[in-house]
């Protein structure tokens, strides 16, 4: 989760980190949206899972972007 790019979830940032991060967001009440992580950009003192960040849902950068997981079988 670190260090790539700052990952997107689906939640609202919340500065008091109250309960606007424990639901999801739909398209009509996104405002702005939590991003967790760090990029290869940020900080080293931010690059942390703990960290958080915001940004506008129609906003784009090249250090934001999203992680696809799926599971290994050999």
């Amino acid at each position: 989760m670190l260090g790539n790019v700052w990952e997107w979830t689906g939640s609202a940032y919340d500065a008091g980190y109250g309960s606007g991060e424990s639901r999801l967001l739909s398209k009509k009440d996104a405002n702005s949206v939590v991003l967790r992580g760090g990029s290869c950009a940020t900080n080293p003192r931010n690059l942390r899972a703990a960290f958080r960040g915001r940004y506008q849902p129609d906003d784009r950068d090249g250090n934001v972007g999203f992680r696809l997981a799926r599971t290994f079988s050999p």
